[in-house]
């Protein structure tokens, strides 16, 4: 029995790790960022805790008009596009489903991203602060408690671009972005 449970982890370990997809055409381009959310006075009625998985993000892309989510992984998202594009990066969401109680929590962002071929964009470290958290109304109806709380809400940006390249370079399976350039979104 002991074997055949190795043998199935063995088995397992390489579909679980999670890398970057590679590009499909010659011009593709990775976007990439993190996102972190704080909650440094406690998520809601509970202990404090930094969100780093399962932040689903909402991008349009302004030329195509479509719209699309990613999940962060470890605090990074990223996605593939053909290099031309350009996208808004519309907001950030997280929702933690649990059986007696359901959290969601969402922040608007609007940041732009322009591509470009041939290269990794790196969009930044985003860190989302929710902070005082507070009860400014209750509804009860439908067997339900309703919530809405308040925040003292804030952001940044912040250039962790070394870490971005390690996080490259630890997920790139066949180090097919190894040789692009980085160029760094926000950097003046």
């Amino acid at each position: 029995m002991k074997k055949y449970i190795i043998l199935l982890l063995i088995i397992i370990m390489p579909f679980s790790c999670k890398s970057i997809p590679e590009p499909e055409n010659e011009s593709d381009s990775l976007i990439i960022g993190s996102v972190v959310w704080d909650f440094p006075d406690g998520l809601f009625q509970l202990e404090p805790r930094t969100l780093r998985n399962n932040i689903t993000i909402a991008f349009v892309n302004l030329t195509t008009s479509e719209q699309f989510k990613v999940n962060t992984s470890d605090g990074y998202f990223n996605f593939i596009c053909n290099g031309n594009d350009k996208f808004m990066l519309q907001y950030v969401m997280y929702q933690d489903p649990s059986p007696a109680k359901s959290y969601t929590v969402s922040y608007p962002l609007n940041l732009r991203i322009d591509s470009k071929p041939r290269k990794i964009i790196y969009v930044g470290h985003i860190l989302i602060t929710f902070a005082s958290p507070g009860i400014s109304e209750a509804k009860e109806g439908d067997a339900m408690i309703t919530t809405s709380w308040r925040f003292r809400e804030n952001y940044v940006i912040e250039n962790k671009i070394e870490d971005a390249k390690a996080y490259v370079a630890d997920n790139d399976g066949n180090n097919v972005w190894r040789d692009y350039t980085i160029l760094n979104l926000y950097e003046k």
